[in-house]
């Protein structure tokens, strides 16, 4: 798995206190004139990503799933969960705290259905995959990288249990 090499930037400069929390060299005596700079820091961080067919998420059961889904991923700092068979249409909504939502709901026969959940990572949308099968569902998305330019793609699929093979090499687009 790809890292993302993240930069910890202080914004402000650390002043050094003495025991008693004033700063040291203000006032009399000897004034140092080195200045003292935050500690290097360097943040190293995997891009952790969850996956579950969730088979729906209005019952009660699937709420429960969804939960147990969140307290995993705080657990182990995931940044990106894909879901699959959310069965939502455009009329249902979700909000979930502290996470961005990317859906692709079917605009017909209910069921499938696929999602996104995305904290603490900068991205954008991926346009549409284009698949020779229309029973396939693609969703995806780029994790943008500030600094190294080491841009992710991330899909999010569904392939029904129709009997169809289904031919990876044929989907067409940002694969």
């Amino acid at each position: 798995m790809d890292q993302l090499h993240l930069n910890v930037i202080n914004t402000a400069s650390y002043v050094a206190l003495d025991k008693q929390g004033r700063e040291r060299d203000l006032g009399r005596g000897f004034r140092s004139k080195k200045l003292q700079s935050p500690p290097k820091c360097r943040k190293i961080r995997k891009l952790r990503i969850l996956q579950c067919n969730i088979n729906g998420l209005f019952t009660p059961s699937s709420r429960v799933k969804l939960d147990k889904i969140l307290e995993l991923a705080s657990k182990h700092q995931v940044s990106i969960i894909a879901l699959q068979e959310t069965k939502l249409n455009t009329r249902r909504r979700l909000r979930v705290k502290g996470y961005d939502i990317v859906r692709q709901d079917r605009s017909s026969n209910g069921g499938g259905g696929l999602m996104f959940l995305i904290r603490d990572v900068y991205f954008q949308r991926i346009d549409r995959i284009n698949s020779p099968r229309k029973s396939l569902e693609s969703q995806g998305i780029t994790v943008l990288s500030r600094k190294h330019n080491n841009n992710i793609n991330i899909f999010n699929l569904y392939h029904p249990p129709n009997n169809q093979k289904l031919d990876l090499d044929a989907l067409e687009g940002p694969v």
